[in-house]
């Protein structure tokens, strides 16, 4: 990593690799559940009215954030050349000894670790998931097993991880900015199958009577529907984990460029979400409940070749976002135990 005159790091971030980054960190396979949000909201206006509303103030938490991280940075005590040149080192963990002591201080950092330590669970159990008809034809599965792990599932899960592994060694996320742009075309893939899929069943002409509910509609059926969207909205949103480590290797992070980042990225993420939600909810229409699944890709068939695509980019986008949800934690652990020895390297 170049070094500014001895000052240090210096920012090596744009704005389009910070915006890949925290796309990356946000958008994945939780997209998958927003046609079974946007079916119990509403999906021709509460639900788009809700998504709207949750990006406005997923900005606003950000810009709080970046502002409380550069406020309890050293940095802050840099001239001006430094300040904008040098990399950031503001922390959730120095924000939180700043606002509540030593105590917020450490259980910050479990926070974060748990966070990102569940997170990582999960993407692994849905990557196994992905990949299960691939492994299952080559490997036929114990009779009896279903949709469960099997050694095979498990195995191929176990490769995958330790493939992406090394990616998790790197210095700092500008260097993963090429794995978030192609985590983002992938997960951009799995849209278009689950688009054309569902627009290719609403203008079906099948005469197979199938029940199902009014599939298009404004509003929800009941207040336990809205609620039961809402958190589904929230979580497409999560990628706070990883805004201060960004903002600390943007270059010039001035005013504008946090606020042109923040609203790219969440503007970006909001238009496929809005894209994928929508759509997503109209194949309602061909399945036998008349919903859809809170991971729609269940909902479509296992030997759909389209729909195999599309669940090897959602691989790939799992995949690709292993680096983003070990680094915040790796950090973390590694500045706890040789934080004299790093800032002594730096």
């Amino acid at each position: 990593m170049r070094r500014d005159d001895g000052a240090g790091p210096t920012r090596q971030g744009t704005i389009t690799s910070a915006s890949f980054n925290l796309l990356s960190s946000m958008v994945g396979g939780g997209s998958l559940s927003l046609p079974l949000a946007f079916l119990q909201a509403g999906n021709l206006f509460m639900a788009p009215v809700i998504l709207v509303t949750t990006n406005i103030l997923a900005q606003r938490s950000i810009y709080l954030l970046v502002k409380a991280g550069v406020y309890s940075s050293t940095n802050s005590n840099s001239d001006g050349y430094h300040l904008i040149s040098r990399k950031g080192n503001s922390k959730y963990e120095g924000m939180a000894f700043e606002a509540f002591g030593s105590k917020a201080r450490l259980f910050s950092m479990v926070l974060v670790c748990t966070c990102c330590f569940f997170a990582t669970i999960g993407y692994a159990v849905l990557l196994r998931d992905m990949l299960e008809p691939i492994i299952d034809a080559v490997v036929p599965p114990p009779e009896g097993a279903g949709g469960g792990p099997t050694l095979a599932r498990n195995g191929a899960m176990v490769i995958v991880v330790l493939c992406i592994t090394p990616l998790t060694t790197w210095k700092n996320l500008t260097a993963l900015k090429n794995v978030g742009m192609a985590s983002m075309a992938a997960v951009l893939t799995v849209g278009v199958c689950v688009a054309y899929r569902s627009i290719e069943c609403v203008l079906s002409d099948s005469d197979e009577p199938t029940e199902h509910f009014n599939n298009l509609k404004a509003f929800p059926n009941s207040a336990k529907e809205l609620l039961d969207s809402i958190p589904l909205f929230i979580s497409s949103f999560i990628c706070h984990f990883n805004v201060l480590p960004i903002h600390n290797e943007l270059r010039c992070p001035s005013s504008d460029r946090v606020r042109q980042w923040v609203r790219k990225s969440l503007w970006s993420a909001t238009a496929f979400y809005y894209f994928i939600g929508f759509t997503g909810s109209l194949h309602a229409k061909c399945t036998p409940t008349g919903s859809v699944s809170g991971n729609v890709l269940l909902d479509f068939e296992e030997d759909d070749l389209l729909l195999l695509v599309g669940r090897l980019c959602l691989a790939m986008t799992i995949t690709c976002a292993f680096p983003m949800l070990v680094v915040p934690s790796r950090d973390i652990i590694l500045a706890t135990r040789f934080g004299r020895y790093l800032s002594l390297q730096q």
